[in-house]
């Protein structure tokens, strides 16, 4: 007969056992039936978001400028939303129809033109008048692209990069690279290594894998020509760039905390004169808005008194910690945008905008900064002695926590300058 072993933790093994099978099935069962991501999603997203919010703002200016003209005759209107329909269709059928990285992308940038005309009339569906001045028309459409942008930020550090991906999923964005450059014979050196860090992380079992790193290793022998970034990406990667370098000179940092600190004194004073019940011009022109919205009101000087205290807090810390306070002027930002501007375009509207505008150029501004700081934290713990700099440039070890190397012959060259250790770097956005 079958002998059963006595000791109970056979059993238990065993029972392990079935589990860790069990698991490994239904993960094995989920990733068949789950979509698989692509990490070209964000990128894509970031297009549709910039390309909405210009849209928006476009037809709005258009239509002040123009007096609000009305296209159809007498007795009928065209709204420019059926517009915005018409591009999103023609996106849909552009990206039914068509392979590769720049149609998915140039469908993202015309869908966003589209959702842009399209959002912008909704001040006519959500009210029984059909206003299309409706006070919280803005207000919601501001909360919106607050949405999308949480949404972006969410597939940014779920797909983080190559590592991020499973043995399909990056098999599959490799084979996405290698349909976008069948025609140009993979003859871009940037393009060949992400795709050939993609084969890195498939399955190496898997014979179409080999194949294709046989394939790109065949076409790496053929000259390689020079990566040319797209219309947006080289107007991005230009500003990043002169606004680095701004930011990161040695009589910003300065600058950045007294216009923090001027922020801070003027929500003070809204929440005391308004205390006080003073609604004079000064009140008005430090926006402290009207009693016809008391809940509007509270939110409002909640969340002015929360800024104010992260930058007291901020200003406090950053005589230590530049990087602390830093961080505390950051999140001061963040109270800011995704909470007192929802108010401020319900009460002042478009009139908001400027406060906004202001808002995202000091929270950019920080965000250097604190890139920065880290990179001085990582040059100190490598060794100053032993950091290369040629002409002025030097190496900046690559993040452990990024998985890459801390060599100092890898990693970006930035500007290095010994005597204020400014390290100019691109914004994290």
């Amino acid at each position: 007969g079958c002998h059963r072993s006595s000791d109970p933790r056979d059993d238990l093994d065993v029972e392990r056992a079935g589990m860790t099978s069990h698991g490994a099935k239904m993960a094995s069962f989920l990733r068949a039936r789950l979509p698989l991501r692509n990490l070209d999603a964000p990128y894509c997203v970031e297009l549709l978001l910039v390309s909405s919010v210009a849209s928006f703002l476009s037809i709005r200016a258009f239509l002040a400028a123009t007096n609000y003209p009305q296209l159809g005759g007498q007795n009928a209107h065209i709204a420019h939303l059926l517009w915005g329909g018409l591009f999103m269709l023609v996106a849909l059928l552009l990206c039914f129809n068509y392979h590769g990285r720049p149609t998915r992308r140039f469908c993202a940038f015309l869908g966003g033109l589209a959702f842009g005309a399209f959002i912008d009339e909704i001040g006519k569906y959500v009210t029984k008048t059909n206003n299309y001045f409706w006070k919280g028309s803005i207000a919601v459409i501001y909360i919106v692209f607050i949405t999308i942008h949480f949404f972006l930020l969410w597939l940014r550090s779920s797909l983080g990069g190559v590592t991020s991906l499973n043995q399909e999923e990056a098999l599959a964005n490799a084979l996405d690279l290698l349909k976008t450059n069948t025609g140009g014979q993979l003859d871009n050196e940037v393009t060949r290594t992400q795709i050939l860090e993609l084969l890195e992380h498939a399955d190496p079992e898997e014979p179409l894998t080999n194949m294709l790193k046989t394939y790109v290793a065949i076409q790496a022998q053929k000259p390689a020509s020079r990566s040319v970034p797209g219309v947006y990406l080289s107007l991005r990667q230009w500003m990043q760039k002169k606004y680095s370098k701004l930011v990161l000179h040695k009589w910003f940092s300065p600058l950045l905390v007294t216009m923090f600190v001027m922020q801070m004194i003027t929500q003070v004073i809204t929440i005391v004169l308004f205390f006080l019940g003073k609604q004079g011009t000064i009140c008005h022109v430090i926006r402290c808005v009207s009693q016809e919205t008391p809940w509007v009101d509270g939110a409002q000087l909640t969340f002015a008194a929360i800024s104010a205290i992260l930058v007291l807090c901020g200003v406090w810390s950053i005589r230590k910690d530049r990087k602390r306070g830093y961080n505390f002027f950051l999140w001061s930002v963040r109270v800011q945008v995704y909470g007192t501007q929802v108010f401020f375009f319900f009460t002042s509207q478009l009139a908001a905008l400027y406060g906004l505008f202001f808002n995202l150029a000091l929270g950019v501004a920080v965000s250097i900064c604190i890139e920065a700081e880290e990179d001085i934290e990582r040059l100190q713990n490598f060794g100053e002695e032993e950091q290369p700099v040629v002409d002025g440039y030097a190496r900046v070890p690559s993040d452990p926590e990024m998985g890459t190397s801390q060599s100092s012959s890898e990693g970006p060259w930035r500007p290095y300058d010994k005597k204020y250790a400014n390290l100019f770097s691109q914004i994290k956005f």
